[in-house]
């Protein structure tokens, strides 16, 4: 891969992948009837959207990564472009005809085709399908230019969030509660500066004594792009729907849940609304607590706020849990932390990983690496680490696809996937290691997970390799899936045991920190969980809403009608979180889920979580305990290894040996809450 493409070298780039691409499209059109059988039609669409794939990350990544703003520009505009020949090509109703005449000839013939090649040819058609194939021409033509406009629309969206650098400005009279470390390199003139980026923000909203800094930061983070995301967001809705209705659905959310998991809006509503009523006595405890904290330390104005919530909940995990979250991350040095956690996963899965310091890289301060399989040291694929924030960076955490396990050809090498971690932690500095939050570092285990469902899959074709919506090609497991493997991993931050592994002073990384502060970390997920909860499911159902209905009428919401998306976004976080937004905010205009694959989707962390814990509980009970990398490569092979070649519900059967349910998920609330309140009375009797 060449990382440093300037801005005509990415538009050259771009074309020319067009170019190949197209031309296998027009030879695939060329043959005669008798010529078309899966090897000359199917199986060549499918190498020409992998070898495709596999060229496009170097147009496409410098969007999300590059220092230079004419460069990340060019390269939203290649990303534009090549999605825009994708959608062309799912459009195209001359390809459609040959495959589905391709289909009857393989019928017809008898073709012998492996499993995977069997899903292909169903998996293709279904894509054309869905792309309007069987409408009038006319139709066509606007459900073409709605995908195309929407993708246009939505990498604005995003790029308008990447591109933002909102700040505050405090004095130094409101810096009590934030450490030095934290604040001595944000100086600026006679104050400090602050940017609204996970870790900046999360150190305010977590430790600033003053209520009036936290509501600023609050206000100022979720008052970002709202003028303008907020009208894109309407018009992204507003096509969503044209284009959901043209197709015969009645809503987007509708069209987008027919190819998933769940299969239709109502059993997503009937699942969220399950969970948050199991929630609810939890929430009233959870929501005391802090109510009680907030009426100690401010009696004059005891009404819980949103801005108070992060601040009251670290209190009450250092009250209750002992956990001191500046004193608890000198234990987490990023140092340590990741090859404490790559060799966690080592020997869950029976691999190794290999630092590769002779591979370019796209900033001086991204690693490579390679996975082997431990046994037979056969390299497996590869992962980057890009985990410093950097001005222009994509905002959020995520893993890009960069390369798609693909197989070229019988005699041809098969093609390793590669991915890279996208992060936003703190950048160390001469004087100090970078030392992470305990939550920094459960969101790199649980990230670390998707990077290993990328590696690990090993498929013949790109459309069944890992990927999401992030990247202009077609491909992955449903989307309600994708968290499943990474939920999974993610609950190995239960358990004492590897959190012992991970930690160490970043003065004497043999010092751990003690035994019952361990314990308290490994329920920490359960402590107050409640109120994140239902944020949580606020914002899903939200995500759902505004896909069902039709904004021309105004929203409906609980008795209340004629909402916007702002209103409707108020009426539900209280009604369903009780969390009050302040005045002249809309979270939704900086939030990237709804703009990014997660339109009618975000409901799959949850969805993700629930079949998660019927996985991690096989590890749970082993007698060989959480590690046992006899079930590890169980999951290599039945869930990791697969891809999308297999539908999730059947890759979950497979690996359990029963249909997964959600008996698995509340046992492990259930855990976690008795642990939560024996922790609670054995801080009260101290008292």
């Amino acid at each position: 891969m060449k990382w440093d493409l300037g801005v005509n070298e990415i538009q050259h780039r771009a074309h020319q992948i067009m170019e190949q691409y197209q031309g296998v499209v027009q030879n695939i059109l060329k043959l005669p009837g008798e010529g078309r059988n899966f090897r000359s039609v199917f199986h060549e669409l499918a190498l020409a959207d992998s070898v495709a794939a596999a060229s496009s990350t170097e147009c496409t990544l410098p969007s999300l990564v590059s220092e230079s703003k004419e460069v990340r520009i060019a390269s939203a505009a290649a990303k534009q472009k090549l999605n825009d020949m994708w959608v062309a090509n799912y459009f195209n109703n001359d390809l459609y005809a040959v495959l589905k005449d391709t289909q009857s000839r393989i019928n017809q013939q008898q073709e012998a085709l492996t499993a995977q090649q069997k899903r292909l040819v169903n998996k293709l058609i279904q894509m054309f399908e869905i792309n309007g194939m069987g409408l009038e021409e006319s139709k066509r033509e606007k459900l073409s230019d709605y995908k195309k406009s929407i993708t246009a629309l939505s990498e604005k969206f995003c790029t308008n969030i990447n591109e933002d650098s909102s700040t505050i400005r405090i004095t130094k009279d409101q810096l009590e509660g934030l450490e030095e470390s934290f604040y001595s390199s944000l100086e600026d003139g006679d104050g400090y500066k602050i940017g609204c980026k996970r870790p900046q923000y999360l150190a305010v909203m977590q430790n600033a004594k003053s209520d009036g800094v936290r509501r600023e930061m609050l206000v100022t983070a979720d008052s970002r792009c709202k003028e303008e995301n907020t009208k894109l967001l309407e018009e992204i809705l507003s096509q969503r729907k044209e284009a959901a209705n043209l197709l015969g659905f009645a809503a987007h959310a509708d069209f987008e849940l027919s190819t998933k998991m769940a299969k239709e809006p109502n059993k997503v509503i009937s699942f969220l609304q399950m969970i948050n009523s199991k929630l609810d006595e939890d929430f009233e405890k959870d929501y005391s607590i802090l109510s009680d904290i907030k009426k100690e330390l401010s009696p004059s104005d005891p009404k819980l706020r949103s801005w108070d919530t992060l601040y009251l909940k670290q209190i009450a995990r250092e009250r209750f849990l002992s956990i001191n979250e500046n004193e608890v991350k000198k234990y987490f040095p990023m140092d340590r932390v990741i090859p404490a956690i790559l060799s966690i996963y080592s020997n869950i899965l029976s691999i190794t990983f290999k630092e590769l310091t002779d591979v370019p890289v796209w900033h001086p301060t991204v690693k490579a690496y390679a996975v082997l399989d431990s046994a037979t040291e056969e390299v497996l694929g590869y992962f980057y680490l890009d985990l410093f924030s950097r001005p222009g960076k994509y905002a959020h955490q995520c893993v890009f696809p960069i390369t798609p396990s693909f197989s070229p050809g019988e005699s041809m090498e098969h093609v390793k996937s590669a991915c890279t971690i996208l992060g936003n932690m703190t950048q160390p500095t001469p004087s100090s290691p970078s030392l992470l939050l305990y939550d920094e570092v459960r969101t790199f285990f649980h990230e670390f997970g998707h990077v290993m469902h990328c590696v690990l899959t090993s498929v013949d074709y790109s459309l069944f390799a890992w990927s999401w919506a992030i990247v202009p090609w077609k491909g992955g497991v449903e989307q309600d899936f994708l968290e499943v493997p990474s939920m999974m991993f993610e609950m190995w931050m239960k358990d004492p045991k590897v959190l012992k592994k991970i930690c160490g002073h970043y003065l004497n990384p043999e010092q751990k920190l003690p035994d019952n502060i361990l314990k308290s970390l490994a329920v920490s997920g359960s402590f107050l969980d409640s109120i994140s909860s239902k944020m949580y499911i606020a914002m899903a159902l939200y995500d759902m809403e505004i896909h069902l209905q039709d904004q021309k009428h105004g929203f409906k919401f609980d008795n209340q009608t004629a909402l916007n998306l702002i209103t409707l976004f108020f009426a539900m976080v209280q009604k369903i979180a009780r969390n009050e937004p302040p005045p002249g905010t809309f979270k939704g205009a900086s939030w990237y889920h709804p703009c990014m694959g997660y339109d009618a989707g975000y409901y799959g962390y949850l969805w993700s979580e629930v079949y998660a814990s019927s996985l991690y509980e096989f590890f749970e009970n082993s007698e060989k305990g959480v590690e046992d990398a006899e079930i590890g490569l169980k999951v290599r092979e039945k869930v990791l290894k697969c891809g999308g070649s297999k539908d999730g519900w059947d890759m979950m059967v497979d690996f359990l040996g029963k249909e997964p349910n959600v008996d698995s998920y509340f046992r492990s609330l259930e855990k976690g809450n008795k642990m939560v309140e024996e922790l609670i009375q054995l801080a009260q009797n101290k008292k």
